[in-house]
């Protein structure tokens, strides 16, 4: 079997969460392009009345967005499951132990137990910590749960999950380090 190469893991990974940002970049455009489409048909036509009726549909579109950047890290956190999966797959003692990727004490437990890696030590962890608990938030409450708000103090528990792009932005770049500074424990 090959050694496994973290720059080119992370390479790999890197390479993933560029899709994810891409998409999200995509959807905002469209959402975007729709906004200046329907101001710009309210203000041609002159028309109070109707800028005043497109605020509805405005609003919707600002619902759209919050959405969009929720379902982001939904598909950003997959990635992360999806390439340890991976990544773990050559290494594992037994194949059924890949499933506890899915489970964060478990997957703790299996990095911890079957290669002394402590997934805390790991660079990048608290910028995946943060994704999985904002991915947890998004598919359970739809607003900041309580482990989000526990662990990381700028959270607070209850708010709504709003404003998601520049979390993001601050958050992405750690997915690939995580990946790298992994593989060049693993045996």
């Amino acid at each position: 079997m090959n050694p496994i190469q973290p720059t080119a893991v992370a390479r790999l990974v890197q390479f993933r969460v560029s899709n994810v940002d891409e998409l999200r970049k995509q959807i905002r455009g469209m959402i975007h392009s729709e906004r200046r489409r329907l101001e710009r048909s309210a203000q041609e036509e002159g028309d109070d009345e109707l800028l005043e009726g497109i605020q509805d549909d405005l609003a919707v579109l600002d619902e759209m967005v919050e959405t969009a950047d929720q379902l982001t890290f939904v598909g950003l956190y997959r990635v992360v499951e999806l390439r340890l999966k991976a990544l773990l797959n050559r290494f594992v003692a037994n194949p059924e132990d890949l499933e506890k990727v899915f489970k964060f004490k478990q997957l703790t437990n299996l990095l911890k137990n079957q290669f002394s890696i402590d997934i805390a030590d790991l660079q990048g962890f608290k910028a995946i910590n943060e994704i999985r608990l904002i991915n947890n938030s998004v598919k359970h409450d739809g607003k900041v749960g309580r482990e989000l708000a526990d662990t990381f103090g700028h959270w607070r528990k209850g708010d709504p999950l709003s404003g998601l792009e520049p979390a993001f932005q601050r958050l992405a770049p750690g997915v690939p380090l995580f990946f790298q500074d992994l593989a060049k424990k693993l045996p």
